[in-house]
């Protein structure tokens, strides 16, 4: 009796992981912390404008204000400057644009330092010159999920 309870529980356990993998973007926890970003070279769907300075300033309701550079290679800069106005974070990393449209940061580190852990943060492209940050756990990253980021554009010369 307590065999066939035990084996019912059992399948009915790898039934609902199944339908979990089947019916959400991700394979699940495991790969999303152990997840890297994909080369350049294989993200040929990007479009390619992203790239550039984006800044998120109080008026941007940034809590910090943030200076975001995504290069064309898929490296990122990001500086924050602490709102006390006596710190500055200068964070280095990688970033790529996903299928589903969002902008993943890595931040590996910063000038003087690798992080035992990357930190990841998704962004959202709102438009061709707006991101906006996605929430995140972190509260290192408080206000992320409320940052709007507008593109620096180069005046003409």
């Amino acid at each position: 009796m307590y065999q066939t309870l035990v084996l019912g529980l059992g399948v009915l356990l790898l039934i609902g992981v199944g339908y979990f993998i089947g019916h959400t973007d991700q394979a699940g926890i495991i790969t999303s912390v152990v997840s890297v970003p994909v080369s350049t070279s294989t993200a040929q769907s990007t479009p390619t404008n992203i790239a550039g300075t984006y800044v998120c300033d109080i008026d941007s309701k940034c809590s910090d204000p943030r200076i975001l550079i995504l290069e064309e290679d898929g490296e990122l800069r990001m500086t924050t400057s602490y709102a006390s106005g006596v710190e500055i974070l200068e964070e280095v990393g990688t970033w790529l644009f996903e299928a589903k449209g969002d902008i993943v940061i890595l931040l590996t580190g910063t000038n003087t330092e690798v992080y035992a852990t990357p930190e990841r943060l998704s962004l959202r492209r709102v438009s061709d010159v707006t991101l906006t940050g996605l929430p995140s756990a972190n509260p290192e990253y408080k206000g992320w999920g409320t940052s709007l980021f507008r593109k620096e554009l180069k005046e003409a010369e």
